[in-house]
Formats: C-alpha cells, sequence, structure tokens
C-alpha cells in the first residue's frame, strides 16, 4: 500500500494516477481495499470514471505516479 502513503501534490487524497493523455487521478484508499475502482479528478475531485478492476483501470491508460 506504499502508493497511498504519499502524494507528489503534498495533499493525500488516495493514490495518485497518471494518465497517457497527462491527466492526473486518484483512488481512494477505502476504495482500492474494497476492491472499488473509482477514479477521481486530482485536482476537483470529480468522479472521472467507475472500472470492473484494477486491470481495466491500467487498460484504460492510468498508471500509478511515480
Amino acid at each position: 500500500m506504499i502508493p497511498f502513503t504519499f502524494d507528489i501534490s503534498g495533499v493525500n487524497k488516495g493514490c495518485t494516477l497518471d494518465h497517457l493523455d497527462g491527466g492526473y487521478g486518484c483512488i481512494a484508499h477505502k476504495d482500492a481495499l474494497a476492491n472499488n475502482w473509482r477514479v477521481f479528478d486530482h485536482t476537483i475531485d470529480e468522479l472521472l470514471s467507475t472500472y470492473a478492476s484494477v486491470s481495466v483501470v491500467i487498460d484504460g491508460g492510468l498508471k500509478v505516479s511515480t
């Protein structure tokens, strides 16, 4: 659960994700533990999409921020 312990912006909203298009999202810790793959816009906290699995999140162009 290392990706949930820090955030590149300094505001920990969950696991920060990078999208291939240059955008950022995040998955809340409680959602990931419940296998609820809701991705929110990192800046405005708006729900971007809900995914069926973590594999579909990755296939959708998202990865853990590094």
